[in-house]
């Protein structure tokens, strides 16, 4: 029910009076106490088996958040994936804004604990970590990092802006993107 009744679709106020047995004169007066419709909401989620979160959920919560931001890197995903969660348990979904602070907050202890499993490989084999620190280094002839490079592939040949030319790696001519060492 929107907080104004009046501004609900008449069709779906009359259907809503009629299926309750009362007056249009009651429905139009609904909610003038905040109480009442908070009263209402937790009667009707308890009815359908929801409940509110509390600490157990939230902690339930972060840590499948943390899970999950090991995986993925994209905020979107890991919100709509909290929200697929919490509907999966018939847990109440609190505020978008909440929410979207908890992913935030997955997506540090992910970055971190990344951070810390990798930090002994990269410790072990220092070329590695230089190899890797390159790819983050603009290259003049690409015009970008070799990191971007990698991730965008071949240029489209529709597209009108000029592009490096690719070394050949083919004796039939055909030109092949190779990263150069």
């Amino acid at each position: 029910m929107p907080d104004d009744v009046a501004s609900a679709p008449v069709h779906a106020v009359q259907r809503l009076r009629e299926h309750l047995g009362i007056p249009a004169a009651t429905l139009s007066s609904y909610g003038a106490r905040d109480q009442t419709r908070t009263g209402h909401l937790v009667e009707v989620a308890k009815l359908l088996g929801w409940r509110p979160a509390g600490e157990v959920e939230f902690k339930e919560l972060d840590q499948f958040l943390a899970a999950r931001a090991l995986e993925h890197d994209s905020p979107t995903l890991l919100f709509r994936l909290a929200c697929d969660y919490l509907r999966s348990g018939r847990v109440i979904r609190p505020g978008p804004d909440w929410l979207s602070r908890r992913v935030a907050a997955a997506r540090e202890v992910a970055r971190a604990e990344t951070y810390q499993r990798i930090e002994p490989v990269l410790n072990a084999r220092t070329a590695l970590r230089s190899e890797l620190d390159g790819l983050l280094v603009v290259d003049p002839d690409l015009g970008s990092t070799r990191l971007h490079w990698l991730r965008t592939g071949l240029p489209d040949p529709h597209r009108r802006r000029s592009r490096p030319s690719w070394p050949s790696t083919r004796s039939s001519g055909a030109s092949t993107p190779t990263p150069s060492t």
